[in-house]
């Protein structure tokens, strides 16, 4: 019997991957993630200021620690004849998108399959995990990679809410563009609070929440302003704000993130500028201010838009940044849920 058909004929489904010992939990995801290397390394693949070994180790490291929680929701799946993992899916409860539509939500953290593993078998281990969640909606992230999977989640009922896009800047190796110097820009203070989150709950529409018919605009909306305004108060590692005459008309949210304890890297988290003052650099100068904060912290800073945004890919592309990764966002509601999401 062949491999393959062994995989299809011989799936034994654990309960929880916390029924197994760690060394076992170790194994298992390092096995899973290195058959995967060309999509589990995800942004990272590619940057050249960490080795993709070491990399590969921490990414699964991380993952591991992540879904040992109590609070994740796991299945791992075995080929019963040679005992090796060829499945592994874990979610977790999402308490701030809970929040916020005030409905019970929850995230795919992980789901890696043996390259042999078909469609078939992918929606059925992917629909055990949701129904295990026992939630309205769960939102998944999938690289573009990896298309078996975003299909499989296709054929359990999940439905694109957009395509994100990720870049990368390496100020190790690229020269940082000269701001316009026509733009006032500078720290955030505490009087720019207001206009940020008018700015946050006004200029985002092309995102995964604004992408989901059955999210109501107004808390879509709502959701952005929250987000900026948590930024403000200690989500971001630095706020830079484009401001005119006093008034705060566009910003930049930065952060710093690990991998273990092998790569720093930067985030830009969010950027918006007001539409009335597109076309004059604004979005620019803010980037550009952007890597001058993260030049002396970090060798590699990421940015993510959606691919339908032009102007943002445009924007990101002047300025230096690559291409890194491209994923797709699924949002797959229960489908208990008989009527649409309307309040």
């Amino acid at each position: 019997m062949t491999r393959l058909n062994r995989v299809r004929s011989s799936m034994q489904l654990q309960d929880s991957f916390l029924a197994l010992d760690l060394e076992s939990r170790k194994a298992t995801i390092t096995e899973l993630f290195i058959l995967n290397e060309e999509h589990s390394l995800g942004k990272f693949r590619g940057d050249s200021n960490v080795a993709t070994k070491p990399l590969l180790e921490a990414l699964g490291e991380d993952a591991e620690r992540a879904i040992s929680s109590r609070a994740s929701t796991s299945y791992v799946a075995f080929d019963q004849l040679s005992k090796t993992p060829i499945a592994l899916v874990a979610g977790q409860g999402a308490s701030w998108d809970s929040t916020q539509f005030g409905r019970p939500m929850a995230k795919l953290q992980l789901a890696l399959f043996h390259p042999e593993v078909q469609r078939p078998a992918r929606a059925k281990i992917l629909r055990n995990l949701v129904d295990r969640l026992a939630v309205q909606m769960v939102s998944a992230r999938v690289s573009l990679r990896d298309l078996r999977t975003v299909q499989a989640l296709e054929d359990v009922g999940a439905t694109l809410t957009d395509v994100l896009t990720t870049f990368r800047f390496d100020l190790a190796r690229t020269p940082l563009p000269q701001p316009s110097n026509g733009n006032e820009i500078g720290f955030a203070v505490a009087a720019d609070e207001l206009d940020l989150k008018h700015l946050g709950g006004t200029v985002f529409s092309i995102d995964r929440f604004h992408g989901d018919p059955k999210l109501p605009k107004a808390k879509s909306d709502k959701a952005y302003e929250e987000w900026v305004a948590n930024s403000v108060h200690g989500l971001a590692d630095a706020v830079i704000v484009a401001r005119k005459q006093s008034k705060a008309i566009g910003f930049i949210m930065c952060k710093i993130d690990r991998v273990g304890n092998t790569l720093r890297f930067g985030v830009i988290d969010l950027v918006g500028v007001d539409p009335a003052f597109s076309g004059l650099g604004v979005g620019k100068d803010l980037v550009i201010s952007a890597l001058q904060w993260f030049k002396s912290r970090v060798e590699s800073v990421y940015v993510g838009t959606q691919a339908s945004n032009s102007r943002a890919v445009r924007l990101y592309e002047r300025t230096g940044f690559l291409q890194a990764n491209s994923e797709a966002t699924l949002h797959l509601w229960s489908a208990r849920l008989n009527e649409e999401v309307t309040r």
